[in-house]
């Protein structure tokens, strides 16, 4: 029996944030965004990701990639979930690297 990666799920909800952020902006907004289901599907996996603490560097790279997705592959806002997300990876290498140095 193969063991179960400890960070598949956020592995998972990393990806799919990047498809839900994609989606949301693609999408027309025809409604308001809280009303919106694209958006609240966003809200979700944002939600999840900014909860978590990864255990792996795994982990940290699928974070790292919602967050590059979040910037939009241009420089962080200013108090943006990118900007904090990038902030969350600091901290878990730092915190990874002290657990295993």
């Amino acid at each position: 029996m193969t063991a179960r990666h400890p960070d598949a799920a956020l592995i998972r909800t990393c990806a799919r944030h990047i498809v839900n952020l994609n989606t949301y902006n693609a999408s027309p907004g025809l409604t308001e965004y809280d009303k919106d289901p694209l958006w609240r599907d966003y809200e979700k996996t944002r939600d999840a990701i900014s909860r978590a603490q990864p255990k792996t560097i795994e982990g940290v790279l699928a974070v790292a990639r919602a967050a590059v997705a979040e910037a939009g592959g241009k420089e962080p806002c200013h108090h943006g979930m990118d900007e904090q997300w990038a902030y969350s990876v600091m901290k878990s290498l730092l915190r990874l690297h002290v657990q295993h140095p």
